[in-house]
């Protein structure tokens, strides 16, 4: 099974990519900047509704008392299946957008997987995230 990930700086925050064997991609933006989290959720959902994909909109409960709001899409071609969701949510103290797509079906297997695979990743890097935003903080206040 092939990995990969990586993070970057983006205009808003930072943007957290993995993927599993070319495949499957899930992106978690991280912003930092008030309501851009918001905005690109949005704007995330629409380019999928736009697409003419089916789609279902959910709210839920994290185990840490957060709530948020997804969008699951999907849409069948012959033999294919696409799926993809789109996800305000918190992690740790930050906003994000969790973005995944699964071109051959089966989001909900992927999404387990690839928590299982990079949870490790993730907490490391959201580690490094909060420990430059405290650095930022402490340059901008000086």
């Amino acid at each position: 099974m092939k990995k990969f990930n990586y993070m970057e700086m983006t205009d808003d925050g930072y943007k957290i990519t993995v993927g599993i064997e070319d495949e499957v991609i899930c992106n978690i933006h991280v912003c930092v900047k008030e309501g851009t989290a918001e905005k690109l959720a949005k704007e995330l959902a629409e380019m999928r509704m736009k697409a003419d994909m089916e789609w279902e909109q959910y709210d839920f409960e994290e185990e840490n008392g957060n709530k948020g709001v997804g969008y699951t899409f999907s849409v069948e071609d012959e033999d294919e299946i696409f799926e993809a969701m789109v996800e305000l949510c918190h992690i740790n103290d930050f906003v994000c957008v969790y973005e995944m797509e699964a071109p051959n079906g089966g989001l909900d297997t992927y999404e387990e997987k690839i928590e299982e695979e990079f949870k490790e990743f993730f907490d490391t890097k959201f580690e490094e995230i909060e420990e430059l935003e405290e650095q930022i903080a402490k340059e901008s206040s000086k």
